[in-house]
């Protein structure tokens, strides 16, 4: 996933509270959900499909991910900010409460000032709370090692 989603181990990965209010309104809302992992692509031609099933949908070779997804049709006046992608779509973003974010697990190849942006958030009262972590590879097997970082 780091090389996929964290642009090749140089981001990092927001671990969040899954059973705070935020995350749990969505869950019983339908609008956060666990992707089903399948073994045939979810077809138009083979019968009538849902959007849910398009966009809950994905091949079994990615279910190690166990990957939840956040999707909502808003009113683009809901959300904090919305802004437009390099290709030109738009992005509407909505703002996580400090106290729903847990962990913060830095890519083996982040860069030097982002980490220590990322360290000083613990500083700030919002954020004290949070755990660092930081990857490293496992000297011997194909392994990336979650190490704790001091407080």
């Amino acid at each position: 996933m780091w090389t996929h989603y964290s642009a090749a181990h140089s981001g990092f990965a927001i671990g969040f509270d899954m059973e705070s209010d935020l995350f749990s309104s969505a869950k019983m809302e339908q609008k956060l959900r666990k992707v089903k992992y399948l073994e045939e692509r979810v077809s138009l031609t083979r019968g009538p499909v849902g959007p849910d099933e398009i966009l809950f949908s994905k091949s079994i070779d990615w279910q190690y991910e166990e990957e939840w997804r956040w999707i909502e049709r808003g009113n683009p006046d809901d959300y904090a900010e919305v802004v437009r992608a390099k290709n030109g779509d738009l992005l509407f973003l909505r703002q996580i409460p400090a106290q729903c974010i847990q962990e913060l697990i830095l890519g083996c190849r982040i860069r030097p000032t982002l980490a220590g942006s990322l360290q000083g958030l613990r500083s700030t009262p919002s954020y004290n709370h949070l755990k660092l972590f930081t990857v490293e590879l496992d000297e011997s097997r194909y392994k990336l090692r979650i190490i704790p970082l001091p407080s």
